[in-house]
């Protein structure tokens, strides 16, 4: 029986060759070498799904870490002041991790054409914590914070068109850091803002 086994293998081993069998080899450890370097390449291109991206999280800054940052599109209705400006706002949600660094972090709301609307929002922390703050466009405590932009979509019918037009970029909310003694601002990263209305 053993025999028989053995001469079975010798036999696929004549059958296929050895030269064969040494190509194929080849060939399977370089298509894995290629596919090991496209993923490699690809490791840092910010995660999408339809329209919407990121840049990976925790965001590493200076003596701070942002745990989560995310953004995202607001009915006007309701809010006296907001109703009077726009009809669709967008607003940002900033969540600290580690850290005991202080200075300041900033907020840029742009458009699908990377055109800045509105001031840029200045969110102050103090070792590792937000100041804390409640302005109508600044709510901070503890490690959370949220800013909003007072512009937006005037009228529905524009919001609904950037909602529906999948070829439309999202607008994307940006954050900055500028620690407390620094001369320089540090780009963290990005955020698109979901077109999903409350």
């Amino acid at each position: 029986m053993q025999e028989q086994k053995a001469e079975i293998k010798t036999g696929l081993l004549k059958k296929i060759g050895i030269m064969n069998l040494i190509w194929w080899t080849m060939f399977a450890g370089l298509v894995v070498v290629v596919l090991a370097a496209v993923a490699y390449t690809y490791r840092k291109v910010p995660t999408a799904h339809w329209r919407e991206s990121g840049d990976k999280l925790p965001m590493r800054a200076v003596e701070l870490s942002i745990e989560d940052f995310k953004a995202s599109w607001h009915n006007a209705k309701g809010n006296a002041r907001l109703e009077l400006r726009t009809s669709y706002y967008p607003s940002a949600n900033i969540t600290l991790g580690n850290g005991t660094g202080s200075g300041m972090l900033m907020v840029k709301f742009v458009d699908k054409r990377h055109v800045q609307h509105g001031a840029v929002i200045v969110v102050p922390y103090k070792d590792g914590q937000f100041v804390p703050q409640d302005d109508f466009n600044l709510k901070a405590e503890g490690k959370t914070a949220e800013v909003l932009l007072e512009g937006g979509y005037k009228d529905i019918q524009e919001y609904r068109l950037h909602q529906l037009t999948e070829e439309e970029p999202l607008w994307r909310a940006q954050l900055f850091q500028r620690p407390l003694g620094a001369q320089q601002t540090y780009y963290l990263g990005y955020t698109t803002i979901s077109p999903i209305a409350e």
